[in-house]
């Protein structure tokens, strides 16, 4: 195994621009590559994680050859697929951009149970699996507690 992770560093080092960016992905000095390596702790899951991010030919190249097995590279995802007879919404959902500081104090209303839903970078649909209602949504947007966003 550290055979193949030499052998992988050496293909790296052979390549000025794959070194390079290596070196900058990791943040490493001018020294040897496998010097530097060790000396911040990484090690040959690093290596790989950092080829496969690089994304180049080459990096992918020299990742399949440094795990032992080929990298296959799927095409994009498409829905194809239908719920009842609709094609799925892959919209934007509006988002909370802003809450107010202090909630008014309510008695014995829906809204008290789920004031503290409402934060923001919170969408529709993760109220909504909280347990938050649309009219919950609307009656706190309407009286100015919270403000959302498409």
């Amino acid at each position: 195994m550290l055979r193949k992770h030499l052998q992988s560093l050496a293909l790296i080092v052979r390549t000025p621009a794959l070194l390079y960016r290596v070196r900058r992905y990791f943040n490493l000095g001018t020294e040897h590559l496998f010097v530097a390596l060790r000396r911040a702790g990484l090690g040959q899951a690093d290596v790989v994680l950092c080829l496969l991010k690089i994304g180049t030919q080459r990096a992918r190249r020299i990742a399949e050859a440094l795990i032992g097995k080929p990298i296959t590279v799927a095409p994009a995802c498409r829905f194809t697929y239908s719920v009842n007879g609709h094609a799925p919404r892959i919209g934007r959902q509006p988002v909370i951009t802003w809450v107010i500081d202090e909630f008014p104090v309510l008695r014995m209303s829906r809204l008290v149970r789920c004031l503290h839903e409402f934060r923001v970078g919170r969408t529709r649909e993760q109220l909504m699996r909280r347990g938050v209602t649309k009219g919950d949504i609307g009656r706190a947007v309407r009286r100015g507690w919270i403000a959302l966003a498409e």
